[in-house]
């Protein structure tokens, strides 16, 4: 029993739909290093915001209690979830993460991402 099927609604309306036990987000495409080296692909842009950080956060599968767990990448802005009605405020790099519920909206910086699972 692998992960579940997710749905991202982003801030232009797209959506991306995806299984991937690990979801990068981010304002680019690539992430590359001062010499040019890919660093890593985000699969998730939000390239409208100037509050997301270039590898601003990732989720990932917990098949234990088959969750999605958030965590904040060292973003420049942070990373919350509005979960429930209350707004939760991710630790900086490091740290448990957060599980994620259909309905969340997490917010990069200024901007908001809908995670659903379908």
């Amino acid at each position: 029993r692998g992960p579940l099927r997710v749905r991202w609604t982003l801030p232009d309306g797209s959506v991306f739909t995806t299984d991937a036990p690990r979801i990068q987000l981010g304002r680019i495409a690539e992430v590359h290093d001062d010499r040019g080296r890919l660093v890593r692909r985000n699969d998730i842009v939000v390239a409208s915001g100037d509050t997301v950080s270039r590898a601003h956060a990732h989720v990932e599968f917990d098949g234990s209690d088959r969750s999605y767990r958030i965590f904040d990448d060292g973003s420049t802005y942070g990373t919350g979830v509005l979960h429930k009605g209350r707004l939760v405020d991710l630790a900086k790099a490091g740290a448990r993460g957060f599980a994620l519920s259909s309905g969340d909206e997490v917010y990069l910086g200024r901007e908001r991402v809908r995670f659903e699972v379908e």
